[in-house]
């Protein structure tokens, strides 16, 4: 069985999570999510929706350049990323 590459997004919600020393199950309720679905965001298995990430943003009081490079990750539009700045 292939492994799916993990996505940057993927590498970036973690890296950050894990920056702030915030488990999986503590960010959940911060989202109002079941653990589980950030378990499958970091694993690359769900691509989140422009409100997911927002709900991150704001749960993990991203600001400046982690904001920016967490909505970069996202795939979001440049015109979006742009417009956030």
């Amino acid at each position: 069985m292939k492994t799916r590459p993990t996505a940057p997004f993927a590498l970036e919600l973690k890296r950050l999570r894990t920056a702030r020393g915030i488990s999986q199950s503590e960010l959940s309720p911060r989202m109002n999510i079941v653990p589980s679905y950030v378990t499958r965001l970091e694993a690359s298995s769900r691509q989140p929706s422009r409100e997911m990430v927002d709900r991150i943003i704001t749960a993990l009081a991203l600001a400046g350049d982690e904001r920016m490079a967490l909505l970069s990750a996202a795939f979001l539009p440049p015109d979006v990323v742009a417009a956030e700045r």
